[in-house]
Formats: structure tokens, C-alpha cells, sequence
């Protein structure tokens, strides 16, 4: 089987990489810039290049393409990077799939659990309100563009709505124990929750994926327990041996210094994976304090 990866060189698409080829599949990554290394592919999506040979024989297309969200101010020119490095780069990847992929079984495509409207304490699920601000306008579009390879005869297609990944290897883990100084933990409040996911979970749903023939569709990937935001800070506190003193941190402040941004560390998404759950999919790691003892456990 020949899986390829665009937006390989991620956190999540390196976790992939190195399972699918321990696991024996062929792997391809998209890159953007040229490697002479065995596996890498160079394309340009911003200019309509690519190497069609990465194209060729591939029977699993994984897109997980896009600007990482949480680096820079969103100001004009940052929201148009975000927008285009989503929408248009899987326009452009969908469009050459439906061309030179003529033996692709299965398309996942990645998108966000900030598409739904802050829930405060409500639980969401699959079928929860989508917002109209900018951060879920850009989950629209992207997924938007996901769905045309619908079009595409005999292709099977998922979008993954991915929550907060933890992991060693960077994402939100590294930052939210650098703002721990001294145990200090800020606190926002009571109606606060994070859709926690342990990596090793996010690589089993998608192994998931390719092995359930009959599951397509929008999933939500995060824990089945979402976590309130002092839980995460009160585990890593014990865990890591910090210590844990959560301190009032007014939401007003960070809106002002953040901006749009801000919606990034505020917004309340009690997230639950209906869909998997239901579908037989077993998490390892079912809440906050198992992923973060883990990670803790696995401290390089």
C-alpha cells in the first residue's frame, strides 16, 4: 500500500510517517522544498507545480497541509496565508488527485474542532453549531475543498476535526509547560475546556480509518473526556513536579494583547468523538491525566 502525506514535515505527519513505515506501507511526502531524500516529493501548490510521480500508484491520500494557526498575529496578510495554505492548497491537491491518482481508495483530510461555536460547559458533538467568526470560517472552507473529491468514483473520504494535540515533539504540550513558571497556572474561569488528544491516539485513528472500510465522513478526534482548561495545568503540575497554583487571568487582557488570536486559547470546546465512539473506535488514552502521565513517562 502507497500512502501519501501532504504536510508530511507536521507534527501529526511525522508521527505518521514513522508508524505507517514501521508498520511496512510505502510513504510519500509532499514538500515543499526539494529533497534528494527517498520518499519526498516536491511540490509547489502556491504556483500549480507538482511531481506527478508522488501521485503515481497511490491508494491512501493523507492532506494535512496547512500554516500552523497559532504563529504569528492574524493580521490581513497572516489570515491570507492561513486561508490559501487550506483552501486553495487542497483545491490544487484534490484537482491532481482526480487526475493521476487512478488507483486512490481513500482521502482524509484534516480540519479543526474550531469550527464550532464556544459551547461553554455544553457537550460538542459532530452535529454541534459552526460559528461565523474567522477562525471557523476558514474550517468551512477548508472542508469545503476536502469535499470535492467526492466527485471522484470509487473514493472513500473522511475529514478529521482535530482537537488540541499533545505531544513531546512540540504543538500546545511544550507551551503549556513553559506558562506553568513556577506552577503559576492561569485560570479563565469555569466554563473552559480543551479537546484534548494524546499523538499516539491521533496515529491510531487515522490507522483506524484505512482499516474501516465502511467509515467515512466528518469525525471529531480528541479525547473522549474534554478537559477543563485548570485540569490540564493540575496534571502537568503533578507530573512534570511543578507544582499547581492557578491564578484569576482576566479573558479581557489577553483579547486585548492577542486580539482575533485570542479565540485560539479562549474559546470552550467540550468536545466528544460521537462518531468514533460509536463506531468501535477505543481511545488509550480516554482523559487528560493519562495522556500527560504518559507524556510525562516518555520525557526524552
Amino acid at each position: 500500500m502507497k500512502i501519501l502525506i501532504a504536510g508530511g514535515s507536521g507534527l501529526i505527519g511525522n508521527a505518521l510517517k514513522t508508524t505507517f513505515i514501521e508498520k511496512g506501507y510505502e510513504v510519500g511526502i509532499l514538500s515543499r522544498k526539494k529533497k534528494k531524500q527517498t520518499g519526498y516529493y516536491f511540490w509547489d501548490p502556491s504556483n500549480k507545480l507538482i511531481d506527478k510521480e508522488a501521485l503515481k500508484d497511490t491508494d491512501v491520500l493523507i492532506n494535512l497541509a496547512g500554516a500552523t494557526i497559532s504563529e504569528g498575529r492574524w493580521t490581513g496578510k497572516k489570515k491570507r496565508i492561513l486561508k490559501e495554505s487550506r483552501v486553495l492548497t487542497t483545491k490544487f491537491l484534490v484537482d491532481q488527485a482526480k487526475q493521476y491518482c487512478e488507483q486512490l481508495k481513500l482521502y482524509i483530510g484534516s480540519s479543526a474542532v474550531g469550527i464550532y461555536k464556544d459551547g461553554g460547559n455544553q457537550f460538542l458533538t459532530e452535529q454541534a453549531t459552526i460559528d461565523n467568526d474567522f477562525m471557523s470560517d476558514l474550517a468551512v472552507g477548508w472542508e469545503a475543498a476536502h469535499r470535492e473529491i467526492e466527485t471522484m468514483t470509487g473514493v472513500r473520504s473522511s475529514i478529521l476535526r482535530i482537537g488540541v494535540v499533545l505531544s513531546q515533539e512540540g504543538g500546545a504540550y511544550p507551551v503549556f509547560k513553559k506558562n506553568m513558571i513556577l506552577g503559576i497556572s492561569p485560570n479563565f474561569g469555569s466554563k473552559l475546556y480543551y479537546p484534548l488528544v494524546h499523538i499516539k491516539d491521533v496515529v491510531r485513528v487515522f490507522q483506524w480509518l484505512i482499516d474501516t472500510t465502511q467509515a467515512r465522513g466528518i469525525y471529531n478526534l480528541s479525547c473522549p473526556t474534554p478537559t477543563h482548561h485548570l485540569e490540564v495545568f493540575k496534571w502537568i503540575g503533578k507530573y512534570g513536579k511543578k507544582g499547581f497554583i492557578p491564578v484569576p487571568a482576566p479573558k479581557l487582557i489577553l483579547r486585548l494583547a492577542m486580539g482575533e488570536q485570542s479565540e485560539i486559547v479562549l474559546r470552550s470546546l467540550r468536545v466528544i468523538p460521537e462518531r468514533l465512539l460509536k463506531e468501535g473506535f477505543i481511545f488509550n488514552y480516554g482523559k487528560a491525566e493519562s495522556i500527560i502521565k504518559d507524556l510525562e513517562n516518555t520525557n526524552p
